[in-house]
């Protein structure tokens, strides 16, 4: 995580750049499998297929519990055998709330003639915590399918006014002093007002060393840009084996993005460097 090789000799320096990979929570598309059916499919039939179900199910006892809210945003689906001619086999994602009845949604695809690769990437359906999801397949008189396997793309909605608490980020390797401490967003935040700010705290132990507080005012940097925290100037040096720390503390509307901190930092030994 951290880079050695960036220290330069000749001016007694040194850089080093770590990745805050999560600041604020936020999560990341997961796919999800669905199962499928082994066998072939009989014809002019309703199936349901839940997660990890592979016998032919004619009703909706098995499903996906949806665990966080998110979108679901893709559909694809494998046919070890075609239907054959001109005869399908739909499939339509649907979706129940706890308790509800289950309905058909948007995210559709359909198996015909020769074809045993599918997808419906055109279309999204919002999904909340509890929900519940299921495949159903619809096969027309002389389909011939079988072995049908679907997954569904799950994304995962960020987590809104996520916070880090205090997270070590850098070991002192010598007696330091910080000239300049900063972030490089990885990608865009959201959320950020006059209200609901973001606020950048690097520590060692109780004592601050640089801070920053986004507002609508004090603009997040934009994706691949740098913002320099504000140095405590009385809290620069440090010695080895000092433990530095982050840490952001988000409004109830801000979502945050990955970035990375960077610390520029001075050797004051320098002779230790010589020899």
């Amino acid at each position: 995580m951290l880079h050695p090789s960036n220290v330069f000799d000749a001016l007694k320096t040194g850089i080093i750049s770590v990745p805050i990979v999560d600041p604020a929570g936020n999560t990341y598309p997961s796919l999800v499998s669905m199962g499928g059916i082994k066998g072939a499919l009989t014809a002019s039939k309703t199936y349901f297929i839940g997660p990890n179900y592979t016998t032919a199910n004619e009703t909706e006892d098995v499903f996906f519990l949806v665990p966080k809210a998110g979108n679901i945003t893709a559909m694809y689906i494998h046919a070890g055998t075609a239907p054959g001619g001109v005869t399908t086999v739909v499939c339509t994602l649907r979706k129940g709330a706890a308790g509800g009845a289950m309905g058909d949604t948007a995210i559709t695809a359909t198996l015909s003639a020769d074809a045993v690769d599918v997808s419906d990437v055109a279309h999204t359906v919002a999904v909340a915590a509890g929900d519940r999801l299921c495949i159903k397949a619809v096969t027309l008189a002389a389909a011939a399918a079988a072995d049908v396997t679907i997954s569904l793309v799950y994304n995962v909605l960020p987590v809104i006014g996520g916070d880090l608490a205090a997270t070590a980020q850098f070991r002192v390797p010598k007696d330091i002093e910080i000239i300049e401490a900063g972030i490089i967003a990885q990608g865009t935040a959201s959320g950020i007002d006059a209200s609901n700010t973001s606020a950048w705290t690097l520590k060692n132990a109780s004592t601050t060393i640089a801070t920053k507080t986004f507002t609508d005012a004090e603009v997040f940097p934009a994706a691949n840009a740098y913002s320099a925290l504000t140095l405590a100037p009385a809290a620069v040096n440090w010695a080895e084996g000092d433990i530095l720390t982050l840490t952001v503390a988000n409004g109830a509307t801000v979502v945050t993005c990955p970035v990375m901190l960077q610390i520029e930092f001075i050797y004051r030994d320098t002779a230790m460097l010589d020899a």
